[in-house]
């Protein structure tokens, strides 16, 4: 193999492992924002609960993975978002609006359930939220989450905009709530006294960046290894000097 192939190899071989190595830095880009967004959203767990009424100027976004408190009249219907795994485990998630004071519409994720429950929860949630009422719960900012009614009657996700537009409703806030209390188990196991399952967890980031990016790291530098044995390129440096 002449020089002029081997630099030109060298040169490809170069420009491989500077992508590879963006893709770890972009990695390690990724896990830092993700640890400061836990950190954010876990400060605002754990800070004083707000309590709301329709009179409030704080955005979607400034209500986002905070503790509210609100108090209204439930509405019609029960809204159900399909193919929701918890565990392992498949279920489905209720939703039921709320209208507070002068008319605002926030809608209340009220808890998850094994799917095999959905008439008894159907019983339940009729029984249970109707009339005024008063909670607690997590409140998410939900303004840019897009979602669908599936034919069966199911909507893939919790989208308020898209829920609202279905009921014909106006005056629906585009932030939503999870009810209930902070929990390190939240799907554990369905509780004695409902089959409802609500709660929150703290936010965790599960996406592995730094493995990903010492994963980039090793092909590069596996990469240097290997094209240098196979090319020789010690002996070839030494020549140039």
């Amino acid at each position: 193999m002449s020089n002029f192939q081997k630099v030109l190899i060298a040169l490809v071989i170069g420009l491989a492992v500077a992508v590879l190595c963006g893709l770890g830095l972009w990695q390690l880009m990724r896990l830092d924002w993700k640890n400061n967004i836990a950190t954010e959203r876990n400060q605002g767990i754990s800070g004083s609960v707000t309590e709301i009424t329709n009179s409030t100027e704080l955005t979607p976004q400034d209500l986002d993975w905070r503790r509210v408190r609100v108090s209204g009249s439930w509405l019609p219907p029960v809204l159900i978002v399909g193919n929701s795994a918890r565990s392992g485990v498949r279920g489905k998630e209720y939703i039921k609006p709320l209208k507070l004071t002068q008319n605002l519409v926030v809608f209340v994720n009220l808890g998850w359930s094994r799917e095999t429950n959905i008439d008894s929860v159907l019983d339940e949630i009729k029984t249970k939220y109707v009339g005024q009422d008063t909670l607690n719960g997590l409140a998410t900012d939900r303004s840019e989450v897009r979602g669908k009614l599936t034919p069966g009657g199911n909507w893939t996700t919790f989208s308020p905009q898209d829920m609202k537009e279905n009921l014909s409703m106006t005056n629906v806030a585009l932030w939503t709530i999870t009810k209930g209390e902070l929990t390190e188990n939240r799907f554990s196991g369905v509780r004695s006294e409902s089959y409802l399952i609500d709660g929150y967890q703290p936010f965790i980031n599960t996406t592995p960046h730094l493995e990903y990016a010492l994963t980039w790291f090793g092909i590069a530098i596996g990469l240097v290894v290997t094209a240098g044995i196979r090319l020789d390129w010690w002996s070839f440096v030494k020549r140039l000097k």
